[in-house]
């Protein structure tokens, strides 16, 4: 709890503090639009309505890749609309999260074709993209440290989700 910037409260769970690291979920989203804001000021994107895949050829395949920055940004790429809770395709998150398959194969897993066209639909895959596209032309992850991270004065590290690719060196390295 805060008071005019002076922590005047705080409570952790048993066995959790200061320095316990947590899965920001939902909030890697807004930092991603924040990142995708920081790359469009800079001039590294264009335009929101330009096509993700003018970015990134990884999508080029994909609904993800003939969707609209300013589309993936609001969650309405047109993509089919994910089976569980959360806003994954069935099993994609064990997938990614195990070394199975890679962002670039997941977002290529939901085919070509609008099946939503123009309508919001919570899906995750909607960020990657978002990630994945502002790769093409800058590094997302030192876009991120340099623009958004570094400059909100963190007192820890932070610890990126990385897939398959970045683990086997063929992209960006997590930040740390």
């Amino acid at each position: 709890l805060l008071d005019k910037n002076q922590i005047v409260y705080r409570k952790f769970k048993n066995g959790l503090d200061e320095n316990t690291k947590f899965f920001s979920y939902s909030i890697s989203k807004s930092l991603t639009a924040y990142t995708v804001g920081a790359s469009f000021c800079s001039g590294n994107i264009h335009s929101l309505d330009d096509k993700a895949s003018d970015y990134s050829p990884l999508l080029s395949n994909s609904i993800f890749g003939k969707s609209t920055i300013r589309n993936l940004l609001t969650m309405s790429s047109g993509a089919i609309r994910p089976d569980e809770d959360g806003g994954s395709l069935k099993g994609e998150w064990g997938d990614l999260t195990r070394g199975f398959k890679s962002i670039d194969e997941i977002l290529l897993s939901y085919g070509i074709d609008e099946a939503n066209p123009g309508s919001f639909v919570y899906n995750n895959s909607d960020t990657n993209a978002l990630m994945l596209a502002v790769n093409g032309k800058n590094s997302f992850a030192e876009t991120f440290n340099q623009k958004i991270w570094l400059k909100s004065r963190p007192q820890n590290s932070s610890t990126w989700l990385t897939d398959i690719h970045t683990r086997l060196g063929k992209a960006s390295p997590p930040l740390n």
